[in-house]
């Protein structure tokens, strides 16, 4: 029988009822309590999932927890996720794993040092769609890749999200923080590692307007920039152009294409696990589905 380690979640917003499904999949995790520095909103998640809300130090402290899972905004990813690690607790975080580079490595250092496990999203490069991507890449199917385009670009969250403002905040916000990691892991785990990467940013508003919530009609200030348009140069030469955007009002753009010296692959949305990749290897674009990955 699989041991079904206890999960502690920090952090009970919007994101957090994804996870709840989640464990529903699986055999061997299970969230039983939760906190939030807004105490309603760990009390509101308890009384929903019927599992217990503590503190957010009672949560660290306590022995029958293994794992946090923690899913605060993305400013607060690298204090949470140390806390967990200084505390015994390996440590699975929303992307991103910190703000900065620097940060993220400390937390490496930290989880070797306590010889502790750390992890973060995305982990959709290991679903089946990325992955049979990979497969008819390694297989030859398209050549030698040396080209390839990129786009993750939509109006934003503000939308959908009753607090939106952390995403527009600057140090923490703007859209290579929020949906970057999914296309960057991706094109990462897919073609191997980026030695150089140029661009330029703009921000196109200067305020948005909550869509969603008590808060509905609210206007906030835009800190950080919203659009990225960016080349990326991976270690074997090949050049990706990315454009990662909350400006875009619609698109006709493939997520992730990849062009070889035998043929062109569409890569699948990188923000989801299943999904076809098709490939054309005649001129023209004729395009042919791979066995679909769910």
């Amino acid at each position: 029988m699989n041991k079904i380690f206890k999960v502690g979640l920090i952090g009970c917003g919007h994101i957090s009822e994804t996870y709840f499904r989640a464990q529903e999949y699986f055999n061997n995790i299970r969230i039983v309590k939760c906190a939030d520095i807004n105490v309603d909103a760990a009390k509101k998640c308890a009384i929903h999932y019927n599992i217990e809300a503590v503190t957010v130090e009672e949560l660290l402290k306590d022995k029958e927890i293994e794992i946090i899972l923690n899913l605060t905004i993305p400013g607060a990813h690298y204090e949470v996720s140390k806390m967990a690690l200084e505390n015994g607790k390996h440590s699975y975080a929303e992307k991103p794993m910190a703000v900065n580079f620097e940060d993220g490595k400390k937390l490496l250092e930290l989880a070797n040092e306590k010889n502790l496990y750390i992890g973060n999203a995305p982990d959709t490069f290991l679903g089946g769609g990325i992955q049979k991507t990979k497969e008819l890449i390694d297989n030859g199917v398209i050549g030698d890749i040396k080209l390839g385009n990129a786009i993750f670009a939509f109006p934003g969250v503000q939308s959908y999200h009753p607090n939106p403002e952390s995403w527009f905040a600057e140090n923490e916000g703007g859209p290579v923080i929020d949906m970057g990691p999914y296309y960057l892991t991706a094109l990462v785990n897919l073609i191997g590692p980026a030695k150089q990467v140029q661009g330029r940013c703009t921000k196109v508003f200067e305020e948005r307007e909550i869509g969603i919530g008590p808060k509905k009609g609210q206007k906030f200030k835009v800190e950080t920039p919203t659009t990225y348009l960016a080349t990326i140069q991976f270690e074997n030469d090949c050049i990706i152009q990315i454009t990662l955007s909350f400006d875009v009002v619609a698109h006709q753009r493939n997520h992730i294409e990849l062009y070889g010296n035998k043929g062109s692959i569409i890569v699948p949305d990188p923000n989801m696990f299943g999904g076809s990749a098709f490939v054309s290897v005649t001129a023209g674009g004729n395009w042919g589905g791979n066995i679909k990955q769910i």
